[in-house]
């Protein structure tokens, strides 16, 4: 018996870093099983190159063996495929691709053969998207998507040069040969596979001088490659020609030139010569797309984070303490067990360069519609019990897993987190869309001291902070005190009057300060006279009664007042215990 899956809508996206999900394709008991894949490109600034998808080639291996099943291939509307039973399988999606492969042995076989520099339809860009397939045959409606990636990086111009007209761009060094995968074993990653590419025509985009698409180019390791980009122009008549920008500028954030990455040359004017600057983005960012959203078999969430701020006592954050190294979501239903986990959301860390930056990410193929609860978590290697959590675990079972304990000083990248509930009101077109303002579950406490108090503190210790977190748990647990020695190092935006030491501690909320004190050891001066000393100061007494998470604490010595616990040294000469 043979199982069929239909694709009723587009079948491929554009803009999307390639990946690998598997996917439960449930056949169920009849003889084909529709699928409904859709997908939202939001936007139509795109070139046309860019967008154009013409006829798709579906080649399916199986995934335990890697052996060659099939070749087939379908259009964007209405097109099928054919698995041949029960099992396990890897679909690749090439588009725009101007002659199928043949005699394919195995899966490594296709993979060393999907060149694209003599195989791309004229005037097409050629994309890959990967999928991996379990069929069964439950009978369920079941789900299945494509990411497509462009093979090519592209490079644009902007012009700021008043009067500047374009006349010719010289790119050197190119890579002339791809593979559809970045592997440096394949045979194209040589550096004699060079060529060089002159255009001499350009169209401009009148309303902000950009020239789109002047170079799509292959993507070439750093110690491979020797790109250079040479521009020349007129200014009334006068030819001006453009310090070369070589492959230095070019790697920019991303190593090595990156297939799906946009490159903007922007020319300006400099003390009266035109220099250029480079800028690297990923392609599906700012206009290119819009933001799209991919929904498979009609249901996603889209989620706009932010990890900047968080509330407004923790309004201000260093930029350690917005790193984001890893991001998970888990996913409840109404009926509040979990319906899905979705780890590993991030292709690399990231750090938001400011408090406007933003990270959105798509959970595809979500089971059902209605209301939903998502926990969000960042930076959760601290959560090793969450590696318990299956698809029976309830949202209170979930809060109990996230429990976290500390040995000491919390240090960055610190736990962050959300909960986000979804209302049943709250999709339009099978498509959510929430915002979340992740959560520190740590609490920062700063210093702040009045240099009229002659005291110049050289260390400081915490005495009875709570070692345990619930993180996500409405009241904060309770576990054994422990001592916090912070790092003093005075920051250099200092205060007028004060000396400021940030982020000393980083430590788990607590319902109770009482027996929490600061020991803070170092030198009190007076007059002329210096001695060491060390002072105790106890949180309930600074009108701090507990400490909550994702807030930030400044306490303030204004004014020593107290005697020291232990002086040395002699002030006016006396020596004090208490």
């Amino acid at each position: 018996m043979k199982k069929q899956i239909f694709f009723l809508s587009a079948l491929l996206a554009l803009g999307f870093s390639g990946c690998s999900d598997k996917e439960n394709i449930e056949t169920g008991n009849s003889e084909e099983i529709r699928v409904a894949v859709t997908f939202d490109i939001g936007t139509n600034t795109r070139a046309v190159n860019d967008l154009f998808l013409g006829q798709v080639t579906l080649y399916v291996f199986n995934e335990d063996t890697e052996a060659y099943v099939s070749t087939q291939e379908t259009q964007i509307e209405g097109g099928t495929i054919t698995f041949p039973g029960k099992g396990s399988y890897i679909v690749e999606a090439i588009a725009n691709e101007k002659n199928n492969l043949k005699g394919l042995k195995d899966y490594e076989d296709f993979k060393s053969r999907t060149t694209v520099y003599d195989n791309a339809k004229e005037g097409c860009l050629q994309m890959r998207g990967v999928q991996t397939a379990k069929v069964t045959n439950v009978t369920q409606n079941p789900s299945m998507y494509f990411q497509m990636r462009r093979l090519v990086a592209r490079i644009n111009i902007v012009n700021e040069v008043t009067d500047f007209k374009l006349t010719e761009a010289r790119l050197s060094g190119a890579m002339s040969a791809s593979h559809f995968y970045t592997d440096e074993s394949m045979g194209y990653w040589k550096a004699s596979e060079t060529q060089e590419m002159t255009v001499n025509s350009f169209a401009e985009n009148p309303e902000n001088d950009t020239y789109n698409s002047v170079f799509y180019v292959y993507e070439c390791p750093n110690a491979k490659c020797n790109l250079a980009l040479d521009v020349k122009g007129t200014i009334d008549g006068i030819e001006h020609a453009v310090p070369t920008l070589k492959t230095a500028d070019f790697i920019g954030k991303h190593d090595p030139l990156r297939r799906n990455v946009q490159y903007n040359v922007t020319l300006n004017e400099v003390d009266g010569a035109i220099v250029a600057t480079l800028e690297v983005t990923d392609w599906e960012e700012g206009e290119e797309t819009g933001g799209a959203v991919v929904s498979p078999d009609a249901n996603s969430i889209e989620v706009e984070i932010s990890a900047t701020a968080g509330t407004s006592a923790y309004a201000t954050a260093f930029p350690e303490e917005c790193a984001v190294n890893d991001l998970s979501v888990y996913l409840f239903g109404a009926e509040g067990t979990l319906e899905k986990a979705y780890t590993n959301l991030l292709t690399e860390e990231w750090t938001p360069e400011n408090v406007d930056e933003g990270k959105k990410i798509i959970l595809k193929n979500v089971p059902t519609t209605g209301g939903k609860t998502l926990y969000i978590i960042a930076n959760a290697e601290q959560a090793t019990s969450l590696t318990e959590v299956s698809e029976n675990t309830t949202k209170d079972d979930f809060k109990a897993l996230l429990a976290v304990n500390a040995t000491g000083n919390l240090k960055c990248p610190l736990l962050m987190f959300k909960e986000v509930e979804i209302t049943a009101e709250g999709w339009t077109d099978n498509v959510a869309q929430v915002s979340a303002v992740l959560e520190r579950a740590a609490a920062r406490i700063d210093l702040r001291v009045n240099d009229e108090s002659g005291f110049t503190p050289e260390k400081v210790t915490l005495v009875g902070a709570n070692s345990s977190s619930y993180v996500i748990a409405s009241t904060a647990a309770s576990g054994t005190p422990i001592n916090l020695e912070g790092t003093v190092e005075a920051s250099n935006n200092e205060e007028a009057g004060y000396k400021l030491y940030p982020q000393l501690f980083y430590l788990y909320s607590t319902g109770s300060t009482e027996g929490m004190y600061l020991l803070l050891e170092g030198t009190q001066k007076s007059g002329d006279k210096t001695a060491d000393a060390i002072y105790k100061k106890p949180l309930s007494e600074m009108e701090f009664s507990k400490i909550e998470h994702n807030t930030c604490y400044t306490i303030t010595i204004d004014d020593v007042d107290g005697v020291p616990i232990v002086a040395g040294g002699n002030i006016d000469g006396e020596v004090v215990e208490d």
